[in-house]
C-alpha cells in the first residue's frame, strides 16, 4: 500500500514538474515559429511566399491554426494545393503544388498562360514554347476548356491553329476550316480526321456544329 502511494506521489510530482517546464518554455517563446521550409514551390515567386508567411513568424505553434496559414498561401495566384505541417517546437513545413501551364491564350489583353481547366496563370509563367489558342469575343468558358483539351491532348501539328469565339471552335488545318460546337470537340475532331483523306487537297469548310452530320462545302475563294 505504501509503495503504491509512493509511486502515485512520484507520478504526481513528475506531472507537475512537466507542466511547469512546459509553461516556462511557452513563456520563453520556445514554441514560437522561427523556421519555415517551403517544398515544391516550382515557378511560384518565393519573395511573394515569404511576404505571405511573414505575419506568422513569432506566433506560438500551440495556437497557430494550420488552415489559416494554408488559406493565406492559397491566395497566391497559380497554386493548385497547399499542405501545412507543424513541427514542434518551432518549425513548419509548407508544401505547394503549382498549376501547370499547358497552353497560352491570346485575347484583347495579350498572351496569358493557362492550365488544363482554363485558369489564367501568372504572366511570368508564359512561354512562347506553349501551344497557342486565340480567343475572340466573349465565348463560353466550356468552349475555351474544350479548345485547350483539343490543342494539348491531340499533339496537333504546328500548321493547325484554333480560335474560340461565341459560336464554338474554328480549327484551321492547312487550307481547311473546321467548325465545331465546342461541346463535343473530341468526337468532332475524330470525325474530321476520318473525312480528311476523303476530301483530298481541295480547300474546304467542314461544319460539324450540327449533331450527327458534317456539312462540307468548298473553301476556294472564301479566304480559308
Amino acid at each position: 500500500m505504501k509503495k503504491r502511494i509512493w509511486i502515485s506521489g512520484v507520478l504526481v510530482i513528475a506531472a507537475v514538474v512537466g507542466v511547469l517546464i512546459f509553461r516556462h518554455a511557452e513563456r520563453e517563446g520556445q514554441f514560437d515559429l522561427t523556421t519555415v521550409r517551403v517544398d515544391n514551390s516550382g515557378p511560384v515567386d518565393s519573395a511573394l511566399v515569404a511576404e505571405v508567411l511573414k505575419p506568422f513568424f513569432g506566433e506560438s505553434l500551440l495556437s497557430l491554426d494550420p488552415d489559416s496559414v494554408r488559406n493565406a498561401i492559397m491566395e497566391i495566384e497559380g497554386l493548385s494545393s497547399v499542405t501545412v505541417e507543424m513541427h514542434f517546437p518551432n518549425s513548419m513545413v509548407v508544401a505547394m503544388v503549382p498549376r501547370a501551364p499547358v497552353a497560352r491564350i491570346l485575347n484583347e489583353g495579350g498572351w496569358f498562360p493557362v492550365d488544363m481547366e482554363g485558369r489564367v496563370l501568372p504572366s511570368a509563367w508564359d512561354s512562347s514554347d506553349l501551344p497557342e489558342l486565340r480567343i475572340q469575343g466573349n465565348p463560353d468558358e466550356a468552349y475555351i476548356v474544350s479548345g485547350i483539351d483539343l490543342l494539348v491532348k491531340n499533339n496537333l501539328a504546328e500548321e493547325v491553329s484554333i480560335t474560340v469565339d461565341n459560336s464554338g471552335l474554328k480549327v484551321r488545318e492547312r487550307d481547311n476550316l473546321i467548325l465545331m460546337s465546342g461541346l463535343s470537340t473530341r468526337a468532332d475532331w475524330n470525325t474530321w480526321t476520318s473525312l480528311r483523306d476523303l476530301i483530298g487537297e481541295t480547300p474546304c469548310i467542314v461544319d460539324l456544329r450540327y449533331s450527327g452530320q458534317a456539312v462540307v462545302r468548298s473553301g476556294e475563294g472564301t479566304g480559308v
